[in-house]
């Protein structure tokens, strides 16, 4: 290999570091605008379920035109927030009335709910994280627990 040969290879190597930086670059920027989207889509789900839950709380905590289960599902998902109104005055707040209060979830329902309670994804989530805000999920989670458990100690499931 000659010299002219040698710088050519120089080259055509530099040539194909830039590109797979640029490519590099373009995946992060890809994965950042997923990451955006995602967030948009959580939140506007966040938005929805905000508003629903005003809605019911607004009507007297009227859920004659609610489907229960949905709801409880959506809440509980969303037990975790760093939105305070939505987890504190919403939805800890809904499942009080539904759970004690109002006594519409049957013991199928609140063993349902106490299960999902239980899972990796609510009571355990996060544990031995620092610096996260995991720890909501499972501060309002054992709040949760509480209401299924009072709601068992007035009628054993």
């Amino acid at each position: 290999m000659d010299l002219k040969e040698i710088k050519k290879l120089k080259e055509i190597k530099k040539l194909i570091k830039v590109v797979h930086q640029s490519g590099a670059v373009m995946e992060e920027a890809l994965c950042q605008n997923r990451a955006k989207l995602s967030e948009k889509r959580d939140g506007d789900f966040m938005n929805d379920l905000k508003r629903q839950l005003i809605e019911i709380r607004t009507n007297g905590y009227n859920f004659t035109d609610y489907d229960l289960d949905n709801l409880s599902l959506k809440m509980i998902r969303n037990i975790g927030s760093t939105d305070f109104v939505l987890r504190d005055e919403l939805i800890y707040t809904t499942f009080g009335q539904m759970i004690l209060l109002k006594d519409l979830l049957d013991k199928n329902q609140l063993n349902q709910l106490l299960e999902i309670c239980l899972d990796d994804q609510h009571l355990y989530y996060g544990l031995g994280e620092k610096e996260t805000d995991s720890v909501f999920a499972r501060a309002f989670t054992v709040l949760i627990i509480g209401l299924v458990l009072a709601a068992d100690n007035r009628q054993s499931f």
